[in-house]
């Protein structure tokens, strides 16, 4: 009964969400719509559901590891760092030097990638393996692998939750109108031109 609940759920949001007569971001307050949103379920009931899902997900094989993509992907980016930061060190032309430079970051962003999937144990089935891999692949990109999971969780644990999320407690940048209009100093001269500063500031 609550899997065919939650289905029916699913597949009312998808209809509401991605219907092509819905232009705009407003849901009509039908009577329909009254009596789905008044659904509320326990605690246990939503732990029974989600332990339901879960089988029939893996029992579909969804959360199979592939070890095959990640040691393709493993190679592939670890060879491309090796060979840009390479060439990055016995460049003496410029164009040469700034290409290598180009192709380390973006190898250096496919490191720090393959250390996300750890802490989300997506590579290995044993925790542990997740988390001995992630430490040699956060020592290559320059990061500390504990004080990264630790934010990352973080993140996940409260997502766009000012204060509390470390993903966007970042200065001069302001994601509420409240924390905008708090800026000063120096901050408040910038905060109009975030929009722009915020891909050349993560740069730094």
């Amino acid at each position: 009964r609550n899997s065919k609940l939650l289905a029916e759920l699913i597949r009312n949001a998808s209809s509401i969400l991605f219907s092509p007569r819905v232009k705009s971001q407003v849901v009509p307050n039908t009577p329909k719509l009254r009596a789905q949103s008044a659904i509320k379920l326990s605690q246990v009931e939503g732990a029974k559901i989600y332990a339901e899902l879960k089988r029939e997900v893996e029992a579909a094989g969804i959360l199979d590891r592939d070890y095959k993509y990640y040691t393709l992907l493993s190679l592939l980016v670890f060879t491309g760092f090796s060979a840009s930061l390479y060439f990055v060190i016995i460049s003496s032309n410029f164009f040469m030097y700034l290409a290598s430079g180009l192709c380390l970051g973006f190898f250096t962003v496919q490191v720090a990638g393959l250390m996300h999937d750890c802490v989300h144990r997506s590579i290995f089935k044993s925790p542990k393996v997740n988390d001995f891999f992630g430490y040699i692949v956060s020592a290559i990109g320059g990061i500390t692998y504990n004080d990264w999971k630790g934010n990352h969780e973080r993140h996940h644990a409260n997502p766009n939750a000012e204060e509390e999320d470390p993903d966007i407690n970042l200065p001069l940048l302001s994601f509420s109108r409240e924390r905008y209009l708090s800026k000063k100093g120096v901050s408040k001269i910038l905060r109009k031109y975030q929009a722009y500063l915020y891909y050349p500031m993560g740069i730094l």
